[in-house]
């Protein structure tokens, strides 16, 4: 499976949203069609659109990148032939449980990547586009990824400010005292504390924003408010904490603003210029994360992730190397199947039917003995299968359906006159006779 299994796709590196988007309303079915594959799985999300594949040959997979190519300049008007990857082969897996491992994620480390994967590989499995090949690849993936997840703290480093922010939010707030959280902004670093908020369960938070149509639409799907951002006075002095990031002239709050409160206040300013003067820490029970203090939480999550990164790409190497094995067993698995059935029948026949229990046992064990170590060899892969069975056929009568045509005796080989001499030539091995 593995030397004609290949992945082929693009991804926020080379491709731009809409031309990402262009290829996720492409049908399964067709694209199976028109790729000419025996199974295909595709993962689509913002980042990535990619195809998981089995082709026939190499040829095949060539083949179905152009093919992808094609459909992409005519889905985006552009010649695209330099935006779409492929790999192959032990390449393919790296990339596959990279990628089911959120390593290949522009925020690194995010696990729902994996659950994107899963609901992809339920769609497949359903359209029957799935074989056993590209079904051990994907659970392996799978498992993969819940390996990195739950062996490595990859996942629980904060990768961002607004991650940074909100994991520190999270840690001086707990979610089990249900605080009243008020958001100021919905530009892109208010949209991600938002999401975060809501990945950790936070259930009582405000959205303001001078455009409330825009803060509705950030939280409509959250289950959480909006409102205007002139309200902020009234709903600052309700909040347990309060999450800032707004382009404006001058700080929206300060000691003064805030002198009234009773209450603790935790303040996260996310902005630059500030949003919050520095002068609230004066007051009694109100604490400040400014962007100073977030950029030595990033700086410091950075250089913890690279030790993280190491020990994923650990498990990846280990998990490569594990399917590689199940790979060459599944390839060579009816070389020893036909190699144990030709010695088993040699042993009948020379047994007959009139033969001892002891002498069965004996022959058995023998055989047992004989055949052990060509078969681990075999399993192992270290033995190229280009021409084993060709060898294995010759040397010992197997029933195999590329070399079932010739009739070999040493004569011929002598002579130079035995097919099977030009066979192996075409394989790139060398046949040397005796003489």
């Amino acid at each position: 499976m593995l030397e004609s299994a290949f992945v082929i796709g693009v991804d926020h590196h080379l491709s731009s949203l809409d031309e990402r988007a262009a290829l996720n309303a492409l049908d399964i079915e067709s694209l199976k069609e028109k790729l000419s594959l025996k199974e295909l799985y595709v993962l689509s999300t913002c980042n990535r659109f990619e195809i998981y594949g089995v082709a026939p040959c190499i040829h095949s997979a060539k083949a179905a990148k152009t093919s992808l190519e094609d459909i992409l300049s005519e889905k985006t008007g552009a010649k695209l032939s330099g935006h779409v990857y492929q790999k192959t082969g032990q390449d393919m897996l790296r990339h596959g449980f990279k990628v089911a491992s959120s390593l290949e994620s522009m925020g690194g480390g995010k696990p729902q990547i994996l659950g994107k994967k899963k609901k992809a590989y339920k769609k497949a499995k359903d359209d029957g586009a799935i074989g056993a090949g590209l079904d051990k690849f994907l659970t392996t993936a799978f498992h993969v990824g819940k390996r990195v997840r739950h062996e490595t703290l990859l996942s629980r480093e904060p990768v961002s400010v607004a991650s940074a922010a909100m994991h520190a939010l999270k840690d001086g707030l707990p979610v089990e005292s249900n605080p009243f959280i008020v958001v100021v902004g919905a530009g892109d670093m208010c949209t991600a504390a938002v999401k975060h908020l809501h990945a950790f369960g936070y259930t009582n938070v405000i959205v303001l924003n001078r455009t409330i149509a825009k803060a509705w639409n950030l939280v409509e799907s959250l289950g959480y408010s909006a409102a205007p951002l002139s309200d902020l006075p009234n709903w600052a002095s309700k909040a347990d904490a309060i999450v800032t990031c707004v382009s404006v002239s001058k700080p929206l709050l300060n000691a003064a603003s805030l002198a009234t409160r009773k209450k603790a206040l935790h303040l996260v300013d996310m902005a630059v210029p500030r949003n919050i003067e520095e002068d609230v820490t004066t007051l009694s029970g109100v604490s400040l994360i400014d962007m100073d203090a977030l950029s030595v939480a990033v700086k410091m999550s950075k250089e913890k992730r690279a030790s993280y990164v190491q020990d994923a790409e650990r498990i990846i190497n280990e998990e490569v190397e594990a399917f590689t094995r199940w790979s060459e067993e599944r390839k060579n698995a009816h070389m020893v199947k036909h190699l144990r059935e030709s010695f088993e029948k040699v042993r009948d026949d020379v047994l007959g039917d009139h033969s001892s229990f002891e002498a069965q046992k004996a022959t058995r064990l023998l055989l047992n003995k004989i055949l052990h170590h060509p078969t681990m060899m075999i399993k192992s892969g270290y033995v190229p299968s280009e021409g084993v069975e060709m060898a294995l056929c010759l040397m010992f009568g197997l029933r195999c359906p590329r070399v079932q045509f010739l009739q070999i005796n040493s004569d011929s080989v002598n002579k130079g006159e035995c097919p099977f001499v030009d066979v192996m030539r075409q394989e790139g091995l060398e046949t040397k006779t005796r003489h």
